[in-house]
């Protein structure tokens, strides 16, 4: 927490974004609460070949499947592959997963 802290008080942020890590840990703030050290470090989901990450929009639809993981009465995985991740995207999304969403 001590990054986000430093990051507002340097004016380098207006906001600090929570919702992917609560994506992979939904207690988030109960955990940070209980322990001034708490890090939750969500990292970067890749494939590993960027223009597929991109064309995925990796950088989403990995917390997009932990959320739908959470929506079917499933805890996330931290651990998921991003390859499924892709692929789930894909089943869940079809032809449109292929169309430029933002």
């Amino acid at each position: 927490m001590a990054g986000m802290e430093d990051a507002l008080a340097s004016g380098a942020t207006d906001f600090v974004g929570i919702a992917r890590a609560l994506s992979v840990d939904p207690e988030l703030p109960q955990n940070a609460a209980r322990d001034a050290s708490y890090r939750c470090d969500v990292g970067r989901a890749t494939t590993g070949v960027q223009k597929l990450d991109k064309m995925f929009m990796l950088a989403i639809t990995y917390y997009e499947t932990q959320i739908r993981r959470m929506a079917s009465g499933k805890d996330p995985d931290p651990n998921i592959s991003p390859w499924r991740a892709v692929v789930q995207s894909g089943c869940a999304l079809g032809i449109a997963a292929f169309r430029t969403r933002r």
